[in-house]
């Protein structure tokens, strides 16, 4: 009886530590830039934004929720839009904006918090060049023009 107890006793504290670990969720993006020529990033979460040499822009979305089960993170994500990004093309800009500007602390059911860490590392190809730190631009043809003539003496 005293073991039956125990165990059952030790299945109720450990089992929901082993279920409600640290959940993560990893999700890549790809966007064109044909006529664009500024790139403008307004997002709550960590952003870093890398040049490289393609000709499309990449994102990589990177998602942990502490105490959270893999069931509750497809639903934030999938389902509920909480980390979802909108991407506009007007004219000649291009942005990316979090759809939901606030998100509110979430709790599991015995009362932790759901801790998340949300990074976005964006890849922009590398003849954008940084004006601001959420604003990239394409140089007009004349100043790069203008930058590749050596300098007479």
């Amino acid at each position: 009886m005293k073991k039956s107890f125990f165990f059952t006793l030790f299945l109720w504290t450990v089992f929901p530590l082993l279920v409600l670990g640290q959940s993560r969720k990893v999700f890549h993006q790809t966007f064109t830039l044909d006529s664009v020529k500024v790139i403008y990033f307004d997002v709550i979460d960590s952003l870093k934004v890398e040049p490289w040499a393609g000709n499309v822009a990449l994102a990589e979305t990177k998602i942990t929720i502490l105490n959270a089960s893999k069931g509750v993170v497809n639903y934030l994500v999938e389902e509920d839009g909480r980390y979802h990004v909108d991407v506009k093309t007007s004219q000649d800009t291009f942005s990316m904006i979090s759809r939901k500007r606030e998100r509110p602390a979430m709790h599991t059911a015995d009362g932790r918090i759901m801790e998340e860490n949300v990074f976005i590392r964006v890849f922009v190809p590398d003849n954008y060049q940084m004006v601001e730190p959420y604003i990239w631009v394409l140089p007009d043809e004349e100043e790069e023009e203008k930058k590749e003539e050596p300098k007479q003496n």
